[in-house]
Protein backbone atom coordinates (compact mmCIF):
# COMPACT_ATOMS: atom_id res chain seq x y z
CA UNK A 1 0.00 0.00 0.00
CA UNK A 2 2.48 2.26 0.50
CA UNK A 3 3.15 4.81 -1.90
CA UNK A 4 5.82 7.77 -2.17
CA UNK A 5 5.34 11.35 -2.92
CA UNK A 6 7.65 13.82 -2.43
CA UNK A 7 10.13 13.37 -0.01
CA UNK A 8 9.64 9.56 0.05
CA UNK A 9 7.68 9.62 3.14
CA UNK A 10 4.77 6.38 2.80
CA UNK A 11 1.48 7.63 2.03
CA UNK A 12 -1.04 6.78 4.66
CA UNK A 13 -4.35 6.12 3.27
CA UNK A 14 -5.81 5.46 6.62
CA UNK A 15 -4.52 9.20 7.03
CA UNK A 16 -5.51 10.58 4.08
CA UNK A 17 -9.44 9.40 4.65
CA UNK A 18 -9.31 10.72 7.93
CA UNK A 19 -8.21 14.23 6.65
CA UNK A 20 -10.81 14.30 3.82
CA UNK A 21 -13.71 13.61 5.74
CA UNK A 22 -12.59 16.34 8.36
CA UNK A 23 -12.06 18.85 5.69
CA UNK A 24 -15.44 17.72 4.26
CA UNK A 25 -17.07 18.38 7.90
CA UNK A 26 -15.52 21.99 7.63
CA UNK A 27 -16.64 22.34 4.55
CA UNK A 28 -20.46 21.66 5.44
CA UNK A 29 -19.95 24.06 8.26
CA UNK A 30 -18.82 26.67 5.93
CA UNK A 31 -21.60 26.00 3.31
CA UNK A 32 -24.81 26.15 5.96
CA UNK A 33 -22.89 28.27 7.99
CA UNK A 34 -24.32 26.29 10.80
CA UNK A 35 -22.64 26.19 14.38
CA UNK A 36 -21.62 22.19 14.80
CA UNK A 37 -20.91 19.46 11.99
CA UNK A 38 -21.15 15.73 12.81
CA UNK A 39 -20.23 13.01 10.35
CA UNK A 40 -20.83 9.59 11.75
CA UNK A 41 -20.35 5.99 10.27
CA UNK A 42 -23.25 3.63 10.57
CA UNK A 43 -22.21 0.16 11.68
CA UNK A 44 -25.00 -2.33 10.51
CA UNK A 45 -23.57 -5.44 12.06
CA UNK A 46 -23.83 -3.76 15.25
CA UNK A 47 -26.70 -1.16 14.88
CA UNK A 48 -24.23 1.50 16.07
CA UNK A 49 -23.38 5.40 15.16
CA UNK A 50 -20.11 6.30 15.29
CA UNK A 51 -18.29 9.91 14.54
CA UNK A 52 -15.56 9.79 12.34
CA UNK A 53 -15.22 13.53 12.31
CA UNK A 54 -16.61 16.50 13.93
CA UNK A 55 -16.67 20.47 13.71
CA UNK A 56 -17.79 21.47 17.58
CA UNK A 57 -17.52 21.97 20.78
CA UNK A 58 -19.83 19.36 21.72
CA UNK A 59 -17.80 15.92 21.94
CA UNK A 60 -19.69 13.64 20.48
CA UNK A 61 -20.51 9.74 21.46
CA UNK A 62 -21.35 6.46 19.85
CA UNK A 63 -25.01 6.12 19.66
CA UNK A 64 -27.14 2.80 18.55
CA UNK A 65 -29.91 3.37 16.07
CA UNK A 66 -32.64 3.17 18.23
CA UNK A 67 -31.28 5.82 20.41
CA UNK A 68 -30.17 8.30 17.28
CA UNK A 69 -32.84 11.05 17.29
CA UNK A 70 -34.39 10.97 13.79
CA UNK A 71 -32.58 7.32 13.66
CA UNK A 72 -35.58 5.89 11.77
CA UNK A 73 -35.62 8.47 9.27
CA UNK A 74 -31.59 7.89 8.46
CA UNK A 75 -32.69 4.13 8.17
CA UNK A 76 -35.03 5.11 5.79
CA UNK A 77 -32.99 7.08 4.07
CA UNK A 78 -34.55 10.49 4.29
CA UNK A 79 -33.27 13.51 4.99
CA UNK A 80 -33.82 15.54 8.26
CA UNK A 81 -34.39 19.16 8.47
CA UNK A 82 -36.26 20.47 11.85
CA UNK A 83 -36.20 24.47 12.00
CA UNK A 84 -37.49 23.98 15.37
CA UNK A 85 -36.10 21.49 17.90
CA UNK A 86 -37.86 23.08 21.03
CA UNK A 87 -40.64 20.58 19.55
CA UNK A 88 -38.83 17.79 20.20
CA UNK A 89 -36.56 18.47 23.21
CA UNK A 90 -38.45 15.19 25.12
CA UNK A 91 -37.16 12.71 22.23
CA UNK A 92 -33.73 14.21 22.80
CA UNK A 93 -30.72 13.82 25.22
CA UNK A 94 -31.14 16.10 28.22
CA UNK A 95 -27.63 17.49 27.64
CA UNK A 96 -28.07 18.36 23.86
CA UNK A 97 -31.91 19.87 24.48
CA UNK A 98 -29.47 22.18 27.14
CA UNK A 99 -27.28 23.29 24.51
CA UNK A 100 -30.10 25.38 22.94
CA UNK A 101 -30.01 23.72 19.68
CA UNK A 102 -32.68 24.88 17.36
CA UNK A 103 -32.08 23.71 14.21
CA UNK A 104 -30.87 20.68 12.41
CA UNK A 105 -30.25 19.35 9.35
CA UNK A 106 -29.22 15.57 8.80
CA UNK A 107 -28.22 13.77 5.68
CA UNK A 108 -27.83 9.79 5.51
CA UNK A 109 -24.94 8.56 3.71
CA UNK A 110 -26.04 5.84 1.30
CA UNK A 111 -23.39 3.60 -0.52
CA UNK A 112 -23.97 0.09 -2.59
CA UNK A 113 -25.02 -1.69 0.71
CA UNK A 114 -27.05 0.88 2.04
CA UNK A 115 -27.07 3.71 4.80
CA UNK A 116 -23.16 4.10 5.70
CA UNK A 117 -23.60 6.98 8.32
CA UNK A 118 -24.98 10.50 8.41
CA UNK A 119 -24.05 14.09 8.09
CA UNK A 120 -25.80 16.68 10.54
CA UNK A 121 -25.35 20.06 11.46
CA UNK A 122 -27.04 21.78 13.90
CA UNK A 123 -27.92 25.48 14.53
CA UNK A 124 -28.55 27.97 17.38
CA UNK A 125 -30.52 29.88 15.56
CA UNK A 126 -34.86 28.82 14.32
CA UNK A 127 -35.42 27.91 10.79
CA UNK A 128 -31.66 28.34 9.99
CA UNK A 129 -31.19 25.29 7.36
CA UNK A 130 -33.32 25.42 4.03
CA UNK A 131 -34.46 23.08 0.95
CA UNK A 132 -30.90 24.90 -0.50
CA UNK A 133 -28.79 24.23 2.09
CA UNK A 134 -29.45 20.41 1.85
CA UNK A 135 -29.23 20.35 -1.80
CA UNK A 136 -25.97 22.35 -1.35
CA UNK A 137 -24.55 19.62 1.05
CA UNK A 138 -25.96 16.69 -0.91
CA UNK A 139 -22.63 16.91 -3.06
CA UNK A 140 -20.75 16.53 0.47
CA UNK A 141 -22.91 13.60 1.92
CA UNK A 142 -22.33 11.64 -1.42
CA UNK A 143 -18.97 12.25 -0.87
CA UNK A 144 -18.67 11.29 2.68
CA UNK A 145 -20.33 8.15 1.75
CA UNK A 146 -17.63 6.96 -1.11
CA UNK A 147 -14.83 8.04 1.91
CA UNK A 148 -16.24 5.69 4.14
CA UNK A 149 -16.89 2.96 1.49
CA UNK A 150 -13.38 3.53 0.69
CA UNK A 151 -12.04 3.53 4.09
CA UNK A 152 -13.23 -0.08 4.85
CA UNK A 153 -11.95 -1.09 1.73
CA UNK A 154 -8.72 -0.07 2.34
CA UNK A 155 -9.38 -1.61 6.04
CA UNK A 156 -10.17 -5.10 4.38
CA UNK A 157 -7.22 -5.10 2.42
CA UNK A 158 -4.62 -4.71 4.76
CA UNK A 159 -6.07 -7.84 6.96
CA UNK A 160 -6.22 -9.60 3.60
CA UNK A 161 -2.59 -7.98 3.08
CA UNK A 162 -1.71 -9.15 7.02
CA UNK A 163 -3.08 -12.06 6.39
CA UNK A 164 -1.54 -13.03 2.94
CA UNK A 165 1.57 -11.77 4.72
CA UNK A 166 1.30 -14.17 7.53
CA UNK A 167 0.95 -17.40 5.14
CA UNK A 168 3.74 -16.68 3.45
CA UNK A 169 5.84 -16.68 6.27
CA UNK A 170 4.08 -19.95 7.19
CA UNK A 171 4.87 -21.22 4.33
CA UNK A 172 8.97 -20.13 4.35
CA UNK A 173 8.63 -21.71 7.77
CA UNK A 174 7.90 -24.82 6.67
CA UNK A 175 10.08 -24.70 3.67
CA UNK A 176 12.83 -24.02 5.67
CA UNK A 177 12.37 -27.03 7.78
CA UNK A 178 11.66 -29.62 5.09
CA UNK A 179 15.17 -28.11 3.52
CA UNK A 180 16.73 -28.77 7.57
CA UNK A 181 15.16 -31.77 7.30
CA UNK A 182 16.87 -32.78 4.48
CA UNK A 183 19.75 -31.41 5.44
CA UNK A 184 20.09 -33.17 8.52
CA UNK A 185 19.00 -36.44 6.68
CA UNK A 186 21.71 -35.80 4.36
CA UNK A 187 24.60 -35.31 7.06
CA UNK A 188 23.29 -38.51 9.14
CA UNK A 189 23.61 -40.32 5.62
CA UNK A 190 27.57 -39.55 5.46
Amino acid sequence: WATYGNGGDPFDPHAAIEQALTALVKEAKRVTACDHVFLSHYDEQNKIFRTLAFDSTITPSSVSLEQKFRGDQYAAQQTVLINDLSYYNFRLRPEVARLGLHSLLGLPLINASGLSGVLECFSHDLQHFSDQDAENISVLAKHAALLIEKSLHTKACDRQRIENQFLYELQELEHASEGMLLYRFGETLQ
